[in-house]
């Protein structure tokens, strides 16, 4: 199965960190620094992966994968997706794809992100993406 969103350091404003169906948004503070407590509030993922590559892959494939299969299957989305992909973390080309894309697919590729970056990886991940 192909890694789906490659593309860590997107800058898309993403829509609130908890979704439709997800639980577990105790991350959703957003600014999660580096307390002395930190292990005992991560999620699985976190807990699982030695950074945030790692968490990425794990929520694409665990809890963020029907949002992940979603965006697979939606032509506009996955567009975004291939786009971002040859970016190699330029992130100027990154917010290009995002923004050059029509509103198709953009709404599903934020919500994807969201569940990986805001809830799944909030702390391991910490800024690669805006949760609100």
């Amino acid at each position: 199965m192909r890694l789906f969103l490659i593309g860590l350091a997107l800058v898309v404003s993403l829509p609130a960190c908890q979704l439709p169906g997800q639980d577990g948004a105790e991350g959703s503070g957003g600014s999660s620094g580096a307390g002395g407590n930190d292990a005992q509030a991560q999620t699985a993922c976190e807990r699982a992966s030695d950074g945030c590559n790692g968490c990425f892959e794990c929520a694409a494939q665990g809890n963020c994968a029907e949002l992940a299969q979603a965006c697979q299957n939606d032509p506009g989305c996955s567009t975004i997706d291939q786009c971002v992909s040859i970016c190699e973390g330029d992130s100027e080309c990154e917010q290009s794809c995002a923004f050059s894309s029509t509103d198709e697919g953009i709404d599903l590729y934020s919500r994807a992100l969201g569940c990986v970056y805001c809830v799944e990886c909030p702390q391991m991940c910490a800024g690669r993406g805006v949760c609100q």
